[in-house]
């Protein structure tokens, strides 16, 4: 049997032995009209980046948006996260949202808001976030920054409409109960227009099953075994 007969059986053995125990997560997918936290994913505030974070405790819609804030603020435009549920762009004001795509809006006192994942078992994890511009009108000017248990990893801003930020991947183990965040604030301090879009998206690296590491022990052996066989002919 050749190694790339090894490997082949190899990349098998990885994929049915550990399927089973993999998880994706996406907070705009993932997005509760209903609940916060809502399983994995929580939304919420923070004073300045990396502070206490308190969960948004007011839910509603507006205009076809669905939306989660503090209640004492009065109306979505400061702190919040939005959430278009409908199958159609919807234009708000100066802001507008794409089919199922999650947006959140800085506070007007320097705070932000928070899209906040809780690994909920101990293991390997790759996560991403990009950050879109949505107002189409003010153009957005905000701070964005990805942080793992409060301490910041990725930090960048988005400047004008459809501007993006894309943190790359990541990958790192956690335990369970650690936080990966996505916040967003304001640059200049005018927190006007600075609505924006996220794609948050978090992956568990699933751990090889019993017989993929039987295989992938067995692969350097049988190297061993070709580069011994000239020797043996002699």
């Amino acid at each position: 049997m050749g190694t790339g007969t090894y490997s082949v059986l190899a990349a098998i053995a990885l994929t049915a032995g550990s399927a089973a125990h993999a998880a994706t997560y996406n907070a705009a997918a993932d997005f509760s009209t209903s609940n916060n936290p809502n399983g994995v994913w929580s939304f919420g505030g923070q004073t300045s980046l990396g502070s206490g974070f308190t969960a948004f405790g007011t839910s509603g819609s507006t205009a076809g948006f669905d939306f989660w804030h503090f209640g004492a603020y009065g109306y979505l435009g400061y702190l919040g996260a939005i959430h278009n549920g409908t199958g159609s762009a919807i234009y708000w004001g100066t802001v507008v949202l794409d089919p199922g795509q999650l947006a959140l809006h800085p506070g007007n006192f320097g705070d932000y808001t928070v899209a906040r994942f809780t690994a909920p078992t101990s293991g390997m994890y790759t996560f991403s976030a990009n950050f879109i511009g949505q107002d189409h009108i003010i153009g957005t000017s905000s701070d964005v920054h990805l942080l793992v248990n409060n301490i910041s990893i990725f930090d960048s801003a988005v400047n004008g409409f459809l501007a993006t930020a894309s943190s790359g991947t990541f990958t790192m183990n956690l335990t369970a109960g650690d936080t990966i965040d996505a916040a967003v604030g304001y640059q200049s301090g005018n927190f006007y227009g600075d609505t924006t879009g996220l794609d948050f998206n978090v992956e568990s690296v699933p751990a090889p099953g019993p017989l993929a590491l039987a295989l992938l022990t067995l692969l350097p052996v049988r190297r061993r075994s070709r580069l011994k066989s000239p020797a043996a002919r002699v």
